[in-house]
């Protein structure tokens, strides 16, 4: 332990005297891993992370579309609705839902909610059951049933105290007393936050209804989404013979994870490519500025060698140099990568509260693999690092590559369906060219390294 922090001294003193090479590999390691580390964490979050619900692999998404309208999504009419979950035979259980906001009143204050009219099996679906008190009733949600009320548990511990007896207690929303049957546990969202649950009340009867409804359900084990897509359909054939004989409106069904993230989705795959290339290119980077110490060194590693110095002596001392300017490397990069997550979701108004936007464990691992990747590059790329490499033809092309890249994802219809993803603003296609300004920036440290290296190469010949 004496022999590694002696080690650590000399190193940071070996560092001290060649602040320039020093500051480049820390920053090109910092960038690199800053830029990888969000994205991974956003595309850890949004494709890996299983949402917060009872074997949530089985939960999908329903909805109808209308190639005809040109319309991919059209939401649900309620009757259509009413004779999936009369006939289908695929679902343990199926619900509507559709968002709303709130006037909510205690008696004391008041403030605007959002929340969500739900059909009385959504608890069902979802594999829930309240943190306190009951779930709708079948006669609850019809129309015109009884004024009950659902709250999230935010909303208990913030305006009720996580008293116990909040239930049956009364709130005014939008001027109507509803009675507080439940508590729902927490993080339950379908869209942004919830702060209520309230009976959708919908009337298969009534002719003439809007598609206005999202669908969510819950597969039975073993039934896979193609086989629920077919029983859809079947169950949809008697709305087809009465109403809709050239099949306008179908059933649309798809992983609920899928319909949740589009968003995300959209900016990781136009993030992606350009951060995998920063990569590569710090890797490079960091492999010349390693090749320029050790030329610059080669003659103090020699005078050591002829004062005794064994080459396992010598092995742990560049090591020991290695893990430090990794360890302050990786640090900052982390840091910048908590930034970065907030950049890369800058366009999202308001993310659900099950998707963990940040740096923990997983992240911090990953950042551990981009920094042993950049150093174990330094071994495969440092021979052949040249002024060269860098040259600015190169760089004009790979810029305009991924500018290229980024504007195919993001804009173009037949790139949005290949990838499922959807057309961004303009404040986000912005940002979706993040990656190609980093690479230009990161490629002209890798010029300057590199002119260092060859600078260090000639200065260690001539000595």
């Amino acid at each position: 332990m004496h022999s590694f922090f002696s080690d650590l001294r000399f190193a940071i003193r070996s560092f001290a005297r060649q602040p320039g090479a020093t500051a480049l590999v820390v920053i090109t390691l910092a960038l690199a891993v800053g830029a990888n580390t969000a994205v991974f964490a956003l595309v850890d979050a949004v494709f890996f992370r299983p949402l917060p619900y009872p074997n949530a692999n089985r939960l999908v998404n329903l909805n109808e579309t209308a190639p005809k309208w040109g319309l991919d999504f059209t939401s649900i009419n309620y009757p259509d609705f009413d004779q999936w979950r009369k006939a289908s035979r695929s679902f343990e259980a199926m619900a509507l839902w559709t968002g709303s906001s709130f006037n909510v009143s205690d008696g004391t204050s008041a403030e605007r909610l959002t929340g969500q009219y739900v059909t009385y099996d959504m608890p069902l679906a979802l594999g829930i059951r309240p943190a306190l008190g009951r779930s709708f009733t079948r006669e609850e949600d019809v129309p015109k049933g009884p004024n009950v009320v659902m709250i999230s548990y935010g909303l208990w511990q913030t305006r009720f105290g996580g008293a116990r007896d909040v239930l049956g207690k009364s709130l005014r929303i939008s001027s109507v007393p509803y009675t507080i049957i439940g508590v729902l546990p927490p993080n339950v969202t379908l869209d942004g936050q919830t702060s209520l649950w309230l009976p959708l009340g919908g009337d298969p009867k009534q002719v003439g209804q809007s598609y206005a409804y999202d669908g969510v359900a819950r597969l039975k084990p073993g039934v896979t989404i193609e086989q629920a897509r077919r029983d859809l359909e079947i169950a949809h054939e008697p709305i087809w013979r009465a109403s809709d004989t050239t099949h306008t409106v179908s059933p649309r069904i798809m992983p609920l994870r899928d319909r949740f993230v589009a968003e995300y989705k959209t900016i990781g795959a136009a993030l992606g490519a350009g951060v995998v290339l920063v990569l590569l290119i710090a890797c490079a980077n960091v492999a010349g500025a390693m090749l320029a110490r050790s030329m610059f060194r080669r003659r103090e590693m020699g005078i050591r060698i002829a004062l005794g110095a064994s080459n396992s002596r010598l092995t742990r001392q560049v090591m020991t140099e290695s893990l430090l300017l990794a360890t302050v490397g990786g640090v900052v990069g982390t840091l910048l990568g908590r930034t970065g997550i907030g950049l890369l979701t800058a366009g999202v108004e308001t993310p659900p509260p099950w998707l963990h936007l940040g740096i923990d464990t997983r992240a911090v691992a990953f950042s551990l693999l981009i920094v042993a990747a950049a150093f174990q590059a330094r071994s495969v790329t440092a021979t052949a690092l040249t002024v060269d490499t860098f040259d600015n033809r190169n760089l004009n092309w790979t810029g305009l590559a991924e500018l290229v890249l980024a504007v195919l994802i993001t804009q173009l219809e037949v790139f949005r369906r290949l990838f499922g993803t959807v057309e961004l603003t303009l404040d986000q296609w912005a940002l979706s060219l993040l990656p190609a300004v980093l690479l230009v920036f990161v490629w002209e440290l890798g010029k300057l390294i590199a002119r260092r290296a060859t600078d260090r190469s000639q200065e260690a010949t001539a000595a």
